[in-house]
């Protein structure tokens, strides 16, 4: 869904599925993957688009900085993922903002 407060981006398109979303980004199909719930993934839903990101040479990482691979059933992550490490720097910010508050 929307996130509470406009993130500035131009366009919004959402495949349904984290995985896809993450190969559209490493394959410049999209610029950035900006997940707007919290915690809501399990690695099964974004390991393989994730590696495939970092196979392509976008950046993708976690919202809080937690390592992305989880060996028990509960892990949940906040993805974020962009074709650019320059575009994930301006990304990320406007995420964190939004969870953190001003």
């Amino acid at each position: 869904g929307y996130p509470s407060t406009h993130l500035g981006w131009r366009q919004f398109r959402a495949l349904g599925a984290a995985a896809l979303d993450l190969c559209a980004v490493a394959s410049g199909t999209v610029d950035a993957y900006i997940d707007c719930s919290d915690d809501a993934h399990g690695p099964w839903d974004y390991l393989a688009g994730a590696l495939i990101c970092q196979e392509a040479g976008a950046a993708v990482e976690d919202l809080h900085g937690r390592d992305l691979v989880g060996l028990t059933p509960d892990v949940r992550r906040t993805l974020l993922a962009a074709n650019s490490v320059a575009l994930f720097d301006q990304v990320a910010p406007a995420r964190r903002k939004r969870v953190d508050g001003p």
